[in-house]
């Protein structure tokens, strides 16, 4: 990735979820999501869903 080029948000997720040591089901504990709704996101198969209560606390 270069400097000005997108980053799928989904992509940024895995990255970041990864680098704090997480586990998607981890993740979607903490966010209040299904693990499977963390692996839809990463691949940005579905929607996200910033209105889950844990969305943003859960990471």
């Amino acid at each position: 990735m270069t400097e000005g080029e997108p980053v799928r948000f989904g992509a940024l997720l895995r990255r970041l979820r990864l680098a704090g040591g997480l586990t998607q089901e981890e993740l979607a504990e903490r966010a209040q999501l299904s693990e499977r709704a963390v692996r839809d996101i990463e691949l940005c198969i579905a929607p996200l869903v910033a209105q889950s209560p844990g969305f943003v606390e859960g990471y």
